[in-house]
């Protein structure tokens, strides 16, 4: 997934490493949540077990996978709207 430089406007894509982006230009960003101008405060801190969330915070975590997120997000909104995935969209 394309990302955009919220103060350049140049795109990038996170291939590895940690969601705390830097842009050539020195702009910082949050790959998941998006958010401009972060630092590693940002992230949680806390101490968990790998694969379980943070009981403590809501932050968004240094090393989770952006894509297990983006699956996580898309089936929440679809148990939120009722959707059936395999129904025919309407046109």
């Amino acid at each position: 997934i394309l990302r955009r430089c919220h103060n350049c406007g140049l795109q990038f894509q996170k291939v590895e490493g940690c969601n705390k982006m830097t842009c050539n230009c020195g702009a910082t960003s949050c790959y998941l949540c998006r958010a401009q101008d972060v630092d590693y405060g940002h992230f949680c801190q806390h101490a968990r077990d790998p694969g379980n969330p943070c009981v403590t915070c809501r932050r968004c975590y240094l090393w989770e996978n952006p894509e297990d997120l983006d699956r996580v997000n898309l089936q929440q909104a679809q148990e939120a709207a009722e959707i059936d995935p395999s129904a025919p969209n309407p046109v």
